[in-house]
């Protein structure tokens, strides 16, 4: 699972909330802002601590992605470097686990506004 591909479920999810851009930079950001403001709603009734978390696991997200778009697109080169096994399985299974969260986070969301009707 690439970062692309959780970049297009996400585009999915939302798409009456986002926008693809041609320039990813500030797709990423609206996404982000995006995902900060259902977070935020989510969890609005959780104590601080709880807070502070999902705060840090949404820069892990942003980190997460740049990380994996070295591999995706960041190389400017022919010969295309591929990460060591270990680490692709790292990059893999903690995009995996910010998939399910997301997915979570749509379901809740989802739920919250069903419920405002």
């Amino acid at each position: 699972m690439s970062n692309e591909n959780i970049a297009n479920r996400f585009s999915q999810l939302y798409k009456h909330e986002t926008k693809m851009y041609d320039d990813s930079s500030r797709f990423r950001v609206r996404v982000y802002t995006y995902l900060d403001k259902i977070a935020e709603k989510v969890y609005q009734e959780m104590d601080e601590t709880t807070l502070s978390v999902v705060r840090q696991k949404i820069e892990e997200f942003k980190k997460w992605t740049d990380s994996a778009q070295s591999y995706r697109h960041g190389q400017a080169t022919e010969n295309i470097d591929e990460p060591p096994l270990s680490l692709a399985i790292l990059i893999i299974s903690t995009g995996v686990s910010f998939l399910r969260w997301l997915a979570w986070l749509d379901q809740a969301i989802r739920e919250m506004n069903t419920a405002d009707k």
